[in-house]
Formats: C-alpha cells, structure tokens, sequence
C-alpha cells in the first residue's frame, strides 16, 4: 500500500506549513496502515488537502493545529476503511 500527499499553495501558502500538513497526513497514515490493511484495502491512496488552513500563529496556535489536523486524518482514515469494508462486503 502506497499514500501519496498533495497540498497546493493555495490552500497553504508557506512551504513550511505544506511540509507539515504532509507530516502530519504521513504519520496518521502510518499509523491506520494496520486499520486499512485489515479492511482489505490494497494499492494506492492518495490524499489532498481541499480547504484553505488558517495561518498559524495568527489565526490559530501551531499545537492546537496539529492536534486537530491529525485527529481528522485519523478520523478520515478510518471513515475510508470503514466505507471500503462495507463497499467491498456488497460485491463479494
């Protein structure tokens, strides 16, 4: 199983901040690896940000975003392999 991550500048203009997101999407997806290999998901997953962030340091503090953000990466995570599992259940 293979994750590919894409976030645009527009959605978060520093580099600095594309990095991390993509940090912190590569650790929830390590960590779910388990989850979405038991739900019989296999090949590849690609994941890109949709929304603009808020600017951090500003408009949010750098602790309450990565905390937020990895609890909806594993919240998406698991949202996904649930859907495969009943997807792939239907077809069998």
């Amino acid at each position: 199983m293979r994750f590919g991550f894409t976030v645009g500048k527009a959605n978060a203009h520093r580099s600095v901040d594309r990095a991390l997101i993509k940090r912190i999407f590569k650790e929830s997806a390590r960590h779910q690896r388990q989850t979405l290999q038991a739900a019989g998901i296999c090949g590849d997953i690609v994941i890109r940000l949709k929304r603009r962030i808020p600017k951090i340091g500003q408009e949010v503090s750098l602790s309450d975003f990565k905390k937020k953000l990895r609890e909806e990466c594993d919240l998406a995570f698991k949202i996904f392999a649930r859907r495969a599992l009943v997807h792939w259940e239907a077809h069998r």
